[in-house]
């Protein structure tokens, strides 16, 4: 498909037609470039079921030498833009062009997201930047190794393959990771606790924390607590 007039917008559209059919690829998220996500039914978008992403990815037109620089350009978004604060993060990040797609799994770029020293606030799109330079260099030494990188011609089965066994279609419930751990606890915020008849402040001289009754509701079964080391229990 590699033609010297097409658009970011039809790489984008070939690659959700041809490789995520079965997916939702239309969800706008932030500024990112593109988002596989499980496709939710009209009952389940009304109910609030949240969106489980599978994949963020930055997109490029033609072909890219440096598959990486467009990596760090979605790291530089992620990191300015904070899509992991309001929505699940995805079980991958990457980057893709006319001949190539990358996957990276999102556990591996934490520790950057993390950063509490680091300028977020360049222009993600500026490769000059000492930021982006900085960010770099840490993708070629610790990313690199971890990602996976599919040519279209010549890995086309080997592509099926892993977006089969890696992005489960089930909407029946998510799972908690590392990956969304904090996202979770963040809906958990907004959602629950403010229904949970306490006072907190009265809780918090007490060595309580929303933190607690957190841990209580994530480790229960049928509105029960599993265990008796939390300092709450349901």
């Amino acid at each position: 498909m590699v033609n010297k007039n097409t658009r970011e917008e039809q790489v984008k559209n070939y690659v959700a037609e041809e490789w995520f059919a079965a997916y939702d690829c239309k969800n706008i998220i932030k500024n990112l470039d593109f988002c596989v996500a499980q496709k939710r039914t009209q009952k389940q978008i009304d109910g609030g079921f949240p969106l489980t992403s599978y994949y963020w990815a930055e997109a490029k037109r033609g072909r890219i030498k440096d598959i990486y620089q467009p990596i760090v350009q979605l790291l530089l978004t992620i990191g300015k833009e904070r899509p992991q604060d309001t929505h699940l993060p995805p079980a991958f990040v990457g980057a893709f062009d006319e001949e190539k797609i990358v996957f990276i799994p999102y556990a591996i770029i934490l520790p950057i997201l993390n950063q509490n020293d680091f300028n977020w606030n360049v222009p993600p799109s500026d490769y000059t930047t000492k930021e982006f330079v900085q960010l770099y260099e840490m993708v070629q030494s610790s990313i690199e190794k971890e990602s996976l990188c599919y040519y279209y011609a010549d890995h086309q089965q080997a592509l099926r393959t892993f977006i089969a066994q890696n992005f489960s279609k089930s909407t029946s419930k998510i799972e908690i990771n590392r990956n969304n751990f904090i996202s979770i606890y963040q809906r958990w915020l907004i959602q629950v606790q403010p229904t949970i008849d306490v006072k907190w402040d009265v809780l918090k001289k007490n060595g309580l924390l929303d933190g607690d009754f957190f841990l209580a509701d994530l480790l229960s079964r049928e509105n029960m607590t599993i265990g008796e080391k939390l300092f709450v229990l349901l």
